[in-house]
């Protein structure tokens, strides 16, 4: 399914084999509760902190530029596929930079030292696909038939991960009126059944992507995120048992209905 080059000791190829290392690690770190400081997870009393828009907005931010600027920089031809590329990964965080603007309502703070971090690991995987589109993946291997990425399915994946993402956010936002800052327990949409419907819905766009992708690359993306999104939702459920336990349903799962 996935396009896989031959191995040859470099850094972009050396990444891949982090990428696949660094998923069981990212779930073990998430679900143990040692969290990405931000949402329900922030300190805030931290005294290096920033109002959570902001944060998001310059975590975000970057990444809707760098893959383009990628190509730009290493002078890559500009393939449909290059353009497709460029353009889903675009859209995915120019959407998150709307979502803060414009959706989501935050009532604290992220701590410096998450936005930092979170901020360099998007630009990082933002970058690192660019990179590799820009440098392994020409006109010639595009047109290779060892090289046959699934505009359709992947596409198509993308945008149902996208716009189930984009309505459970929608869902998230409403549960509080301006001004209220406590939580509540979300009950509509696949909330139903699971604590974070959108991290799964997350997940589809990013596998959708790396269908379209093609290169090994991009599933090394999807991996690590598959990673860190499974364990983030292992640590949800246990913060909504603790906090709202009286009123989760108890058949309630993490992220896949009835499964996990």
């Amino acid at each position: 399914m996935f396009y896989f080059p031959e191995f040859n000791g470099g850094v972009v190829h050396w990444l891949c084999v982090l990428s696949l290392v660094a998923a069981p690690m990212m779930y073990l770190t998430e679900s143990r509760g040692l969290n990405l400081g931000y949402s329900k997870f922030a300190a805030r009393s931290a005294a290096l902190a920033l109002p959570s828009r902001v944060g998001m907005l310059l975590i975000y931010a970057p990444s809707v530029v760098l893959f383009p600027a990628m190509l730009l920089a290493h002078g890559a031809e500009w393939t449909t596929w290059h353009l497709v590329t460029a353009a889903l990964i675009s859209l995915h965080f120019a959407k998150r930079c709307v979502e803060v603007l414009y959706v989501h309502r935050y009532s604290g703070v992220m701590n410096l030292g998450s936005v930092a971090f979170i901020g360099v690991w998007y630009s990082a995987v933002t970058g690192f696909v660019g990179h590799v589109a820009a440098t392994e993946v020409d006109a010639a291997l595009v047109n290779d038939p060892a090289f046959h990425p699934w505009y359709l399915l992947g596409g198509l994946t993308w945008l149902a991960g996208t716009a189930l993402n984009y309505f459970h956010h929608e869902l998230l936002a409403r549960l509080r009126a301006p001004g209220e800052t406590e939580y509540k327990l979300p009950t509509a949409g696949l909330f139903r059944w699971v604590a974070c419907p959108h991290y799964l819905a997350e997940l589809v766009a990013w596998w959708g992507y790396a269908l379209v992708f093609h290169h090994v690359a991009a599933a090394a993306v999807a991996v690590i995120m598959t990673g860190y999104l499974f364990g983030r939702a292992d640590t949800t459920l246990r913060w909504y048992h603790d906090k709202l336990g009286h009123g989760v349903p108890p058949d309630w799962k993490r992220i896949i209905p009835r499964v996990f």
